[in-house]
């Protein structure tokens, strides 16, 4: 890979762990909120759990895609893969 083609790279990883680190961020913010006005309205009833899973998921998810398995290498690995099986099938038919 080129030096320019590496630093796009490193640039598109750095933006997508921003990314997840804002949507944390504004969860963990709005989920704070969410169970303060749950608990000075309704203690009995914990209706702020439903928003805390479905949003927390879709944090989890992020995460996943953004730090884990994802980031790591695994889609770069894939396309190398690709490109060795193209490129031995190329020499196939020549």
């Amino acid at each position: 890979m080129t030096e320019t083609e590496l630093l796009d790279m490193a640039r598109a990883r750095t933006n997508s762990k921003i990314g997840f680190y804002i949507h944390a961020s504004v969860f963990v913010l709005v989920m704070l909120v969410l169970f303060a006005i749950n608990y000075l309205s309704s203690p009995n009833k914990a209706w702020s759990l439903y928003p805390f899973l479905g949003w927390g998921l879709g944090v989890a998810i992020h995460g996943v895609v953004a730090i884990g398995v994802f980031a790591s290498g695994f889609k770069d690995r894939m396309l190398q893969a690709e490109l060795t099986r193209v490129k031995s099938e190329q020499g196939t038919h020549a």
